[in-house]
This record gives structure tokens, sequence and C-alpha cells, in this order.
């Protein structure tokens, strides 16, 4: 009874110690590499801009067009160095039309629904520039965003570039998360290279783009950007290349679309060059495979502590309560209405509706349901 009093009081602190180490214990970590690394701060000035392509995959996006192609028009950008790809996937209203009004935009379409993927492949086969750039096409862009974005690129060592996605407006949660997010960019880029893209803007070199493989993958900024690192090149931050989006306000469609994110991470993952575990091992278990093991470890931490407390531990009775009041915390929250409950409750609930999130996201890769066929939820 000792020695597995024991054994349960260590897998609960170690389950819970894992998820600290996560959201505490990294940045920390990165932080304090930060200072001994040799990463250039600045990149060098380009003796010449690149060409670009810039590449907007989309389904049903005829209202988010006009806008969107409006923000390419006023980039501060060589205009005759920018080449602009729309690939309409089985859209049934005027995107394609939209498109093909605006002189000087490539549109590819078809009249099925083929899968993102396929979109990238297809716009990327019909380009020519130097550096490709992908951007969603509700993802709004100020003019020096193209300029900021590609400036990463005059450093022979960076293969690909990644934007900084901001919420304009919607649920708190998902603008919380996108500045956490971003905060860990900026300190894993400090140090040698970003865990993966967000899809509202980055970019990467021609000569690395690997076709994405279509099929169950959907996570593509993950799977291209870090095919550039695991070439052996940096995935750059640049903090000024700004994509602004509005979040969603339904909570239960953002859960749906974080487990259909999850699914496909780890697709991307499975898929991605085994070279990857070599360029950015400790960047890849800290950033991504610790945050999906989440709903596992708070699973273990209070089975185990409830285990532990039965058979007489002091000190993981104090570890059960402490669990406890936190999802009572979380339960107040959803009571109190979500986002509009006192951040007391609401962080609890919301940071266990992510974890909920992302242990349906396991249950859709397990069973084949994440579709190559992206939603539009905003």
């Amino acid at each position: 009874m000792f020695w597995l009093r024991i054994g349960l009081e260590v897998c609960a602190a170690a389950a819970l110690a894992a998820v600290a180490y996560h959201y505490v214990g990294y940045p920390l970590l990165l932080r304090l590499a930060g200072a001994f690394a040799r990463v250039p701060r600045e990149p060098p000035a380009p003796a010449a801009l690149p060409s670009l392509s810039v590449i907007i995959p989309c389904h049903n996006e005829g209202a988010n067009l006009p806008a969107k192609l409006g923000d390419l028009r006023a980039a501060d950008y060589p205009g005759d160095k920018i080449e602009v790809v729309v690939v309409s996937d089985g859209s049934d209203d005027d995107t394609a039309a939209v498109a093909e009004g605006v002189s000087g935009v490539r549109v590819v379409s078809w009249p099925q629904r083929r899968g993102k993927p396929a979109a990238l492949n297809a716009g990327v086969g019909a380009s020519s520039g130097e550096i490709l750039v992908f951007t969603d096409a509700n993802a709004r862009m100020p003019p020096r965003s193209l300029r900021e974005l590609v400036a990463p690129f005059a450093d022979a060592g960076v293969g690909a570039a990644c934007g900084e996605q901001v919420i304009t407006k919607g649920a708190s949660p998902e603008r919380t998360y996108w500045q956490l997010e971003s905060h860990l960019k900026r300190l894993e880029a400090a140090v040698g290279s970003a865990v993966g893209a967000d899809g509202s803007l980055y970019a990467v070199r021609r000569g690395l783009y690997r076709p994405v493989p279509e099929g169950r993958l959907i996570m593509d900024d993950f799977y291209i950007s870090l095919e550039a690192v695991a070439a052996g090149y940096r995935l750059a931050y640049a903090p000024a290349a700004v994509a602004y989006e509005e979040a969603l306000d339904d909570v239960g469609r953002e859960f749906r679309r974080k487990a259909r994110i999850m699914a496909g991470s780890v697709a991307a993952l499975a898929a991605l060059s085994g070279a990857i575990w070599r360029r950015i091992p400790c960047q890849l278990f800290s950033h991504k495979i610790l945050r999906w093991l989440g709903p596992a470890f708070l699973a273990v931490a209070l089975a185990a502590a409830a285990g532990a407390t039965a058979a007489g531990s002091v000190f993981a009775l104090v570890l059960l309560v402490a669990q406890l009041i936190f999802y009572a915390a979380a339960a107040a929250g959803w009571l109190l209405g979500g986002s509009r409950a006192p951040f007391l409750f609401r962080g609890p609930y919301f940071f266990l509706l992510a974890n909920a999130a992302l242990a349906l996201g396991w249950l859709l890769y397990f069973f084949g349901r994440n579709k190559p066929a992206w939603e539009k939820l905003r």
C-alpha cells in the first residue's frame, strides 16, 4: 500500500507539473535561452525585394474577397513584384466572378470540393514568385504587412516566416489564446525557430514548398512552415506583419473548430519529415505535444490524486482539493454565462473547454473524421 500511494502521488504531481511546465515553465525557459541565443535580432537589409505570389484559397468567400484584394492593391510593396492567385474550391457563390473582375488576379477554380490542400497545391502550381505568401480571404492586412513578412528572408537561413494574427472582436478567450501563441512564437524565433505558422498570413521560399498531402491533412500552415524547418531553415516570426480576423462568438462552433484543428495538427505532424525531430525537438515537445496531451494529464492528475487520497496521503489530498476547487470554478463559469462570467470563473471554464476540444480532436483523428474540405466558420 505504501508504494502504491507513493506511485500515485508521483503520477498526480508529475501530470500537474507537465501542465504547469507547458504554460509557465516553457516560456520562462525560452526567455532564459534567448539571453544566450545567437540568432540575428534584425534581418540584414535586402539587396532587392523578392517577387511574391500571394495565394488565397477560397470556398464561398465572395463577400470577403473585395476587401481582401483591396488590401493587396494598397500594399506597401512594388506592384510589379506581386502576383495574386485566387483558388476557388467548389464555391457556389460569386467567389470566382469577384476575383475575375479584378485586373491582374489569376483565378483557378473547379466545381467540386477538393479541400484546402488541393487548393494550395494548385495555387502554387499557377504561380511564379520567389516567395509564396499564403493568406485567408477574411484576414485583413494593413499596407506594411507584406513588406514586414518578407523582410526576414533577407537572411539566407530563414526558409519561412509567419505574421501575427490579431483578433479584432469576438470571444475574449480566442484573443487571449492568440496573444499567448504570439508570445510563444516570438520567444521561439528568438532562440532559433518558431513552431508552426498561422494560416491567416505566412510565407515560404518557393524552393522549400512541399505539396500538401491531399487526404486527412488540413493544417497546411503547420505542415508547410515546418517542412521548411525540417529542410534545415528557420521559421522566422514577423510581429509587424499583422493580419486582422474576427473570432467566433458561438462557443459551440468554436469548440468544434478547435477539435478539428487538433485532429488536423496531429495528422500534419505525422506527415512531416522525420528530420523535424532533429531540428526542433524541445520546441515541438514543449509547445505542441504537451498541449495536445493536456486532457490526459488532467485526467491522470485527478484520478491519481483521488486514489492516493483514499490510500491515506495528505499530500494527495491537497492536490485533490486544489483540483476540485478549480473544476468548481469552471462549473461556476459555465453557469454564469462563460464569457460574461468574472475572470476568476471564466478562466478555468475556458481552459477546461479548450482541453475538452483537444480530447475530441484526438477522437476525430483516430476515427478518421478530419476532412480536408474546410468549413467557413466566420
